[in-house]
This record gives C-alpha cells, structure tokens and sequence, in this order.
C-alpha cells in the first residue's frame, strides 16, 4: 500500500534550485534508502518531507492518518542546551508537542525506548556528555516517542560502528514490521543490508528497485569512478586513476 508519493518536487533555496523533477513512493513496511553526494540535496528532500522547507513545484502526498517522525542529522542538534536525556526523548510525546506537557504513560514509553537503545543507565545525564552515537540514538528515541508511522532519518548512524547501525536499524523494524523508513545514510554496508529500495539523489534523482547499485550507477551518483568493494566496513572506494586525476589538478 502507497504511503507516501513525491511528484515532479523542485525546490529552492533562495535563488539557488537544490532539487529538480524528484519523484518516487513509498509503500507500507518498506526501508528506501537515499544516496548521494554532499550538497546533492538529501537533507533537503527529507525536509522538504517534512514541510520544515517549502516547494516550488511538485506534490509531496502523504496518506491520511499517517505520522511522521523526523531524526536530524547530529550535526544539527545543538549539544549545549541544558536537558537531559530523558527529558529530550520525552519533548518527542505527540501530548508535549501539542500541549507543551507529559501525558500518562509518557514517562513509561520514554523508560521502553531507552531500555531497547541502551540508554538507561544516562537517563539523567545532560545531553552534553554524550558520545555522538549515544546522541543518535537517543534522537531516534526522540522521533519514535510520537508513535509514528514513517519515520525520516537524516544520516542516523554517521558516529555509530556498523555492527550498531545495522542493529538499530533492525530493532527499528522489529519493533513495528508495518513501520516505513526513509534512510539517508552514505554508509552503502548499512544500504545493501537495510534497505528494499535505493533513490539515487544528486540535483535530479533516480530511483532503483532492490539494495544494490553498479558501478557505473555509483558513477553517475557521484561523479567520479567508485568500486564496490564486497567486505570490510567501508564497501566502497575511489578508484586510482581517479585520484592521480585529483592530484594532477593545479
């Protein structure tokens, strides 16, 4: 079943188009994962998604009664603000968001998500003192505290081993096999194992039915030869010759 559908999307910012004709859809249950160089304008889409950031043209339709849950990049979440962990996975309660207080059962809701996500035992810490995988998690805790039924994950895992990627996004799943997810990630071992689908994001976008991309995909995604590379952490590397093209530029 169709969820959520984005047609012929261009977006601006300022005088600047970041995106232009991106269309794809996703259905009930379905991880799609997106891809992309930076500035190719992944971020962008996801709040776009969100309604965070206006369109200039297009339609971005999302199924009556579905809920969106939105985990920023930990780049963007400001560390020094004085709250502890709890109290940031609680500010994600639909009840604090609309009244701006606790409702029952919050507090037990938030206690069941730290207890799945390993972080119990820094409930009170400020969230200042945390790792940056630590953070990423309690901000997935944050987003799932709305109960909702896509959930928007702008690069989740960046500080986290790829052991605990692809098992926070397992728990994920888990947790609710009906949960859609739309994952920004440029880790393609959390990709090939994660996802059922791939939208290739650079300006325009392509999108791929399956988790795995070519070569010569990969190429057109980000504009130099790529290698995928079938183990290690990191499945994937610029090519020689690619580099001494980098090194031979005055």
């Amino acid at each position: 079943m169709k969820i959520l559908e984005v047609r012929n999307l261009d977006v601006y910012r300022g005088d600047k188009k970041i995106l232009e004709d991106v269309s794809f859809s996703l259905n009930r249950g379905e991880v799609l994962g997106i891809l992309g160089p930076n500035g190719g304008g992944k971020s962008t889409l996801v709040q776009t998604i969100t309604r965070a950031i206006p369109f200039n043209k297009g339609v971005v339709w999302i199924h009556k009664g579905e809920r969106l849950g939105y985990v920023p990049q930990f780049a963007t979440f400001d560390l020094q603000f004085p709250i502890t962990v709890e109290e940031v996975i609680l500010s994600g309660s639909a009840h604090f968001s609309k009244r701006k207080r606790i409702a029952a059962g919050d507090d037990s809701k938030a206690k069941d998500l730290m207890k799945q996500f390993q972080l119990l035992d820094v409930a009170d810490h400020p969230i200042s003192d945390l790792s940056g995988g630590q953070t990423q998690r309690v901000l997935i805790c944050r987003a799932l505290m709305g109960e909702p039924t896509i959930l928007l994950m702008d690069e989740p895992t960046a500080s986290i081993d790829f052991q605990t990627k692809d098992q926070i996004i397992r728990q994920l799943k888990d947790k609710d096999p009906e949960l859609s997810i739309v994952l920004v990630s440029h880790d393609l071992n959390v990709i090939n194992q994660t996802v059922d689908s791939i939208l290739c994001v650079n300006f325009h976008a392509d999108f791929h039915a399956g988790n795995r991309l070519e070569s010569d995909q990969l190429k057109k995604v980000y504009g130099c030869p790529i290698e995928v590379v079938l183990h290690g952490e990191i499945p994937h590397r610029i090519l020689d010759s690619h580099l001494k093209k980098e090194e031979d530029k005055p």
